[in-house]
């Protein structure tokens, strides 16, 4: 691409310079310039030469073209690119420890592209792209983390990659990153203790604010005995929600 740029600039020049060389010529011709040789020869030539030119350059923006069209094909992946180096610098916030230069980066994801599995068909090239380097990062990034903060690097390529997406809504984001919810003047809540005033709180705050979850608070309080089997399961996170919300989310 960039050796196609030079090229057409180069292109353009040579046609400036032939077209002010025969303006200047003509100017300082005197006389009948079709008894001037030495201008019909010059005039001949560069029309030659401006023509196999503008051919070259026409050719090389064709080229430029497509190079642009393949490049937009595979703007998924650079968008993931673009989710991770954030997720990557921003993990400083959970230790200083944890600073990895962009060059890196650039060095891990295009040496990813560069050896991950090749594919003719295109949805399956950028599929094989997307997978392998989020795991690429994922291994490289962990190997200097702590254990204990492996799965919250996890969380947020996920999160992040979701949010890009719009899988993950800013007001749900919004929701689970409140440090604390009220839980003065709450609405009664189901009897029982499997479900604790912090907890209730969270329900109504998504009730209110999130609209997939609308409608969340009045199924609990009329199907207690459902989401308190689906609550204190060995096992909840495998668990299908209860009534038609397995279906809503």
């Amino acid at each position: 691409k960039e050796a196609l740029v030079v090229q057409i600039a180069d292109g353009r020049k040579t046609i400036k310079e032939l077209e002010d060389k025969i303006l200047r010529m003509l100017a300082e011709s005197s006389g009948n310039i079709l008894d001037d040789e030495d201008l019909i020869n010059t005039l001949d030539s560069s029309k030659k030469t401006s023509a196999k030119t503008e051919t070259a350059v026409k050719g090389a923006e064709e080229t430029s073209k497509e190079i642009d069209l393949a490049r937009e094909a595979y703007r998924p992946v650079a968008t993931r690119g673009s989710v991770l180096y954030f997720v990557v610098a921003d993990f400083t916030s959970v230790d200083p420890m944890y600073q990895y230069s962009l060059q890196y980066f650039k060095d891990v994801f295009t040496g990813t592209v560069k050896t991950a599995e090749k594919q003719d068909d295109l949805g399956a090239r950028l599929q094989v792209l997307l997978t392998a380097t989020t795991r690429s990062m994922f291994v490289t990034i962990c190997r200097g983390l702590f254990e204990r903060h492996k799965g919250l690097f996890a969380f947020m390529i996920a999160v992040s990659i979701a949010r890009q997406s719009g899988r993950v809504s800013a007001a749900e984001w919004a929701l689970l990153l409140k440090l604390a919810i009220s839980t003065d003047g709450l609405p009664n809540r189901p009897s029982g203790d499997w479900l604790d005033e912090r907890t209730w709180a969270f329900v109504i705050a998504a009730d209110a604010e999130i609209p997939a979850l609308a409608g969340l608070r009045a199924h609990i309080e009329s199907n207690t005995n459902s989401w308190q089997h689906y609550a204190t399961s060995e096992a909840p996170q495998t668990e299908p929600f209860p009534g038609d919300w397995e279906q809503k989310l």
